[in-house]
């Protein structure tokens, strides 16, 4: 997964939760990497003097594959330069950035590691040399790299993802980035922190409910739900309704709300009659009324139309 708007991405697994969350991340990075893709180009765009001058290209025609977005074609330069003159401190960022950014433009959106490190591999090259410019755009993508890898790289995206905020980085995106992070890596204070950030910065249903998975975990049932009903009552996309009502009904189930719960969940299927989680949690509630035979007749049911529902195989299994 590389995070652009030219891609349909696929997320990081993620179930912090411990619910099925579905979609809900894939969502949130889907409307986080239009911002970031146009950060970099917009604070670049227009400084490729010096790199014009090495290449035998002008200016104005590295500018423009930079504003082409001809990413491949950028990094096929810096890489020739860097090949006499190896820490050039300008081909160096501008090789890190470029082979970070032709990923997503990967047709297939498939994640390509070796790529990666090379980008990462130029962009700490970089860093370490005290006229490298650029440095906001080079440790956020440092970030952005490092996120991508995965969880063993979440300590490592934090650090330069704040090392970016400390350089004058702002916008919705890098707290969002920061409190997915965070959270992947149980600090979720300071997750649930950023994504707050982000909230009042660019305010999204999709943010809610990340936010309110957060709140979940950290046993913060009311700070959740105070999200949930923001989703439930003022968003117009049904799939993330749902989840914020599923969400609802399991915290309503923890607290022995039994009606309440059954009511979020009712709703969702009667909806959706296909939503596997809706009869997985209906399932839950006839057990905690005693009724095992309706219990492990939704449980079923969820196998039916999810046969990877792990949770519903459980339940059956015990």
């Amino acid at each position: 997964m590389i995070y652009s708007s030219e891609l349909n991405r696929t997320s990081r697994s993620d179930n912090a939760s411990g619910r099925r969350p579905g979609n809900v991340t894939l969502a949130l990075i889907a409307a986080c990497c239009t911002v970031v893709a146009v950060v970099v180009i917009v604070v670049t765009t227009g400084r490729f003097a010096t790199l014009g001058n090495r290449t035998g290209l002008t200016p104005d025609d590295i500018d423009q594959l930079w504003e082409d977005q001809q990413y491949a074609k950028i990094a096929e330069i810096t890489d020739r330069f860097l090949e006499n003159d190896p820490l050039q401190p300008e081909s160096l960022v501008f090789h890190g950035l470029a082979t970070y950014y032709q990923l997503a433009d990967n047709p297939n959106g498939q994640n390509d590691s070796e790529a990666l490190f090379a980008s990462i591999t130029s962009l700490r090259r970089a860093r370490v040399l005290p006229d490298a410019p650029h440095r906001r755009e080079l440790e956020y993508t440092l970030g952005l790299a490092y996120f991508e890898l995965g969880d063993e790289y979440n300590d490592l995206a934090v650090e330069h993802f704040e090392n970016a905020l400390e350089l004058g980085a702002e916008g919705a995106t890098i707290h969002e980035f920061l409190g997915l992070a965070y959270r992947d890596l149980g600090e979720l204070e300071r997750s649930a922190e950023h994504l707050r950030e982000a909230a009042q910065t660019a305010p999204r249903d999709v943010l809610f409910l990340t936010i309110a998975n957060v709140y979940i975990e950290k046993d913060r049932a009311e700070s959740a739900k105070e999200y949930l009903d923001r989703i439930i009552t003022g968003s117009d996309e049904p799939t993330l309704v749902h989840e914020a009502r599923l969400a609802l009904g399991e915290i309503y189930l923890e607290t022995e709300q039994f009606e309440d719960a059954y009511r979020q969940f009712d709703i969702v299927l009667d909806e959706n009659p296909n939503s596997a989680d809706a009869h997985f949690y209906l399932g839950d509630y006839y057990y905690r009324q005693d009724d095992s035979v309706r219990a492990r007749a939704h449980w079923r049911n969820a196998v039916n139309l999810d046969s990877g529902h792990l949770e519903a195989l459980q339940r059956l299994s015990s």
